[in-house]
């Protein structure tokens, strides 16, 4: 759990009042100490605390959207290959599930490497995830964890357009309208504008542009410099968004002094949410107030929490 400034504030507070009166630190103290950590929870003001955070397709009827993604990359002969697949479902009430899953393969190879994955389900008020074979833990949802879990399930076809949208040029079809998750889109074929050339960044700004959850797409743009283009994207005709489509993006990347050819391939596809889809939480899911030993936090806070309680 991140502890945000507003919460720290809200638990000193509660801590000075209980340290007031109390005596034995082995007793009294870790009782007091359990009680304000326990009642800071819970006590910051979203609203003036947290700004909105944007989810993509958040007027759409309940649907399912499923990514598929890929990344070659070939450098002195040798290819590496990260498959990326993503399944999420969205219902009403801003439920979701989300079930992820990412590989790293040696095309042509016998080893395909292990392959990780993570889920997440929002109930309407309880938010809970896991990582594959790991045990399901509810999540706090007062910092609006569960809105950037499911903006980040559907960020990769948005964020790879972002990257390479200079480079792309778009030929709109009006004859192609339609309704794809209760939205109004418009099908754009996709095609490659070679005037284009990449912000030349030094190192340290590309690492940390690469390392920026948000910020990788410019990443992408100052390192990959495409060659050829293809695919065709529905877009959202009142708000722009990418609601489905398919995009195939190759070219040369250049990421720290290594030269090689990439292919991006990405797909979008939206379609009704199916009968008997649930956003239940997992029967034994860890509760997210788990209680917080004595020890443990005599141990870490050590000799800072002693005066406190003589």
């Amino acid at each position: 759990m991140t502890f945000r400034p507003a919460q720290a504030l809200a638990a000193l507070a509660a801590l000075a009042a209980a340290s007031a009166g109390c005596g034995d630190a082995s007793t009294g103290g870790a009782q007091r100490l359990e009680q304000a950590l326990a009642q800071s929870a819970g006590q910051v003001d979203q609203g003036t605390v947290f700004s909105p955070i944007a989810v993509p397709l958040s007027e759409a009827s309940p649907h399912r959207l499923r990514v598929r993604a890929s990344l070659r990359l070939t450098v002195a002969g040798e290819t590496r290959e990260l498959r990326l697949r993503r399944t999420v479902d969205r219902g009403e009430g801003g439920r979701f599930r989300v079930v992820a899953s990412r590989q790293m393969i040696h095309p042509g190879g016998n080893d395909d490497g292990a392959e990780e994955g993570r889920e997440g389900v929002f109930d309407g008020a309880r938010f809970a995830t896991r990582r594959r074979f790991a045990p399901w833990v509810e999540r706090e949802t007062m910092g609006q964890d569960e809105l950037r879990f499911l903006r980040d399930a559907c960020a990769l076809a948005p964020g790879l357009l972002r990257a390479f949208g200079d480079y792309l040029a778009l030929r709109e079809d009006p004859t192609s309208d339609e309704i794809l998750a209760g939205r109004a889109v418009r099908w754009a074929a996709v095609g490659l504008d070679p005037r284009v050339a990449p912000k030349a960044l030094d190192r340290d700004a590309l690492t940390a542009l690469r390392d920026h959850v948000d910020h990788w797409p410019a990443w992408v743009a100052a390192t990959h410099r495409p060659t050829e283009a293809s695919g065709a994207i529905a877009r959202d005709i009142e708000t722009g968004q990418v609601v489905a489509g398919q995009l195939e993006v190759s070219g040369e990347a250049n990421v720290d002094g290594a030269v090689g050819a990439f292919v991006f391939r990405v797909s979008h596809a939206v379609e009704a949410l199916p009968k008997g889809a649930s956003f239940a939480l997992p029967q034994g899911v860890m509760a997210a107030r788990r209680r917080r030993p004595w020890r443990m936090i005599r141990e870490v806070m050590g000799d800072d929490l002693a005066p406190a309680y003589r």
